[in-house]
C-alpha cells in the first residue's frame, strides 16, 4: 500500500512539474515577441519623427538625400548602393503603405522650404471652433508644416464615431486680404446634419458646391471671388471666417490634391 501510494505521489509529482516547466517555457517563447513588438513600434515612431524632422530632402529618383540648396540647383553626389539602400529603408519603415503618398508630400513641402512644426494654443483654439472640424467627433493632428508666408500644412485625424470612420486628411490655411464674413462650403448632394442647423441662406453660389452662410460680411464681393476658384474642383470642404481661409480634402495626405490647391492660392 504505501508502495503504491509513493508511485502515485511520484508520478502526480513529475506531471505538476512537468506542466509548470511547459508554462514557464511558453511564457518565455511569449514575452520576448511582446517585447520585440513593442521596441519595433517604438523604434518606427521614433524613425517617423526623425525622418519628419530631417531637414534632409529624400529624392525618390536617385536614393539621395539631400540639402534645399541642392535641390535647388538640382546638383549633388548620387550615394553609394549602401546608402542608397539604406535610405530606401528609413523611408519604408517610417511610411506605411497609405502613408507613402503622404511622405512625397511632405518632402515636396521640405523641398518648398516649409518646416515641420507645431500648431500653437492660438492656431489650435480657432481650429477648435473652424466648421471643418467640428462637424467631427473627435480630431487631432501629426504632421505640420509651416513656410515663411505663414501657409499651415497639417494632417488632421478626423473621427465620426457614429459611423466608426476614422481617416487622416489633408488641410491647408492660408491668410487672404480683404474678406470680412464667415462662409462654409461643401460639394453638393452632401449631407450634413450639424450645419444644417445652421442658416442655409446661399448669399454666395459656387457652381457644383453648396455654400452655408454662418455670418455674413459686410462686403461679400471678395468672399466671392476666393470661393469660386473652388467651383471645379472635387472633394474639398472650404470655409473661409473673414482673412482665414481653410481647405480640406476627405482622402489621405498626397501631393497631387496639395498641388491642386496650392495652385488657387
Amino acid at each position: 500500500m504505501d508502495i503504491v501510494f509513493i508511485i502515485v505521489f511520484v508520478l502526480t509529482l513529475f506531471i505538476i512539474i512537468s506542466n509548470f516547466n511547459s508554462g514557464a517555457k511558453a511564457a518565455r517563447e511569449r514575452t520576448p515577441k511582446g517585447i520585440k513588438e513593442k521596441k519595433q513600434k517604438e523604434l518606427i515612431k521614433e524613425k517617423q519623427k526623425a525622418w519628419i524632422n530631417d531637414d534632409l530632402i529624400y529624392d525618390p529618383e536617385t536614393g539621395a538625400k539631400i540639402t534645399l540648396e541642392q535641390a535647388q540647383s538640382g546638383v549633388w553626389d548620387l550615394p553609394s548602393e549602401e546608402e542608397k539602400a539604406k535610405h530606401e529603408e528609413e523611408q519604408r519603415i517610417s511610411l506605411n503603405e497609405q502613408g507613402i503618398e503622404a511622405g512625397h508630400l511632405f518632402e515636396l513641402l521640405k523641398e518648398k522650404g516649409f518646416k515641420a512644426k507645431k500648431l500653437n494654443d492660438e492656431q489650435i483654439e480657432f481650429l477648435e471652433q473652424s466648421a471643418l472640424l467640428t462637424q467631427y467627433d473627435d480630431w487631432g493632428y501629426t504632421e505640420c508644416f509651416i513656410n515663411n508666408d505663414e501657409m499651415v500644412v497639417f494632417s488632421p485625424y478626423v473621427k465620426l464615431k457614429r459611423l466608426h470612420y476614422e481617416e487622416s486628411q489633408l488641410m491647408v490655411w492660408v491668410k487672404v486680404n480683404h474678406a470680412s464674413g464667415h462662409y462654409f462650403m461643401e460639394p453638393k448632394n452632401t449631407t450634413n446634419k450639424l450645419l444644417g442647423s445652421f442658416i442655409n441662406k446661399e448669399d454666395i453660389k459656387v457652381e457644383n458646391y453648396s455654400v452655408y452662410t454662418l455670418k455674413k460680411g459686410f462686403d461679400i464681393t471678395n468672399a466671392k471671388k476666393i470661393l469660386k476658384k473652388f467651383s471645379n474642383e472635387k472633394g474639398l470642404q472650404v470655409e473661409l471666417n473673414d482673412n482665414n481661409l481653410l481647405i480640406k480634402t476627405f482622402v489621405t495626405p498626397n501631393r497631387k490634391d496639395f498641388e491642386r490647391i496650392e495652385k488657387l492660392m
